[in-house]
């Protein structure tokens, strides 16, 4: 369902920063692979997506020939140097306390005019509909405090 939800935004703007024939592609905490199936398929066999995740399980499941799955953290492992033409993550770094130093890593990864897009929620800004019941109102707004609480850990 996250991925259903999310997907069609991403696909649109994967095309708008140009993802073609013939890109290598880092997919970092691939979720379910839906992207990195999509990648897979856009770049064709000339190109090559890894998809590195603490949990590679649900990549592993994947046969394209031009997928890599990766078991690596992010935070604490060491990446490629200007390897990379597309760096993706997506809600990832919000949960990651490292999360300025790991984009800084994942900068290091592209190549010199390739392209990061990074896709994180945006907590800070959401709030409860106002038509809705006093009840639900309190309980969104509990739920966020919860996880702005969390990401301040």
């Amino acid at each position: 369902m996250f991925e259903h939800n999310l997907d069609p935004g991403t696909i649109n703007a994967l095309d708008a920063i140009g993802v073609s024939s013939g890109c290598d592609c880092l997919e970092v905490g691939p979720g379910g692979g839906s992207i990195a199936e999509w990648l897979c398929t856009k770049i064709g066999p000339e190109g090559k997506v890894t998809a590195v995740d603490l949990n590679t399980r649900l990549i592993d499941v994947l046969e394209y020939a031009n997928l890599e799955a990766r078991k690596l953290n992010v935070v604490t492992e060491d990446l490629p140097r200007r390897e990379y033409d597309l760096v993706h993550p997506r809600f990832l770094l919000a949960h990651l306390p490292e999360r300025e130093s790991v984009l800084a890593k994942l900068s290091q990864t592209l190549w010199p005019g390739g392209r990061i897009l990074v896709e994180e929620p945006d907590f800070g800004t959401m709030e409860p509909d106002p038509s809705g019941e006093a009840s639900m109102q309190r309980l969104f707004k509990a739920g966020m405090a919860a996880i702005h609480k969390h990401l301040d850990n």
